[in-house]
């Protein structure tokens, strides 16, 4: 996660708004975030925002543009750190959109 981190320090000022979305309780999603560094908000047990926004599984993570649409949706959170330079390109032009 740390790779989202970066991303959400380096482009927020553009805009970017990194949320997590977990089925976890608060407090385990809290725990989790210490553990592992995460500074985003994470969004807890809400059926609804699963539903809203296509996650399938969890963890979940979108990247969201200043106008509130999706600039990446790649479900495989994990593969992110792999691709940010892909993720990174992406965002470059879709932050403007």
């Amino acid at each position: 996660m740390p790779h989202l981190v970066q991303m959400r320090s380096k482009y927020a000022e553009r805009g970017l708004l990194v949320l997590g979305v977990t089925k976890a309780a608060p407090e385990d999603a809290l725990e989790f975030a210490r553990e592992t560094g995460v500074t985003y908000p994470l969004l807890c047990g809400a059926e609804d925002v699963f539903e809203d926004y296509g996650v399938l599984w969890v963890p979940a993570a979108k990247l969201i543009g200043p106008k509130g649409r999706v600039a990446v949706d790649d479900r495989r959170v994990g593969a992110l750190s792999s691709r940010s330079g892909d993720i990174e390109a992406t965002l470059e032009t879709r932050l403007g959109d």
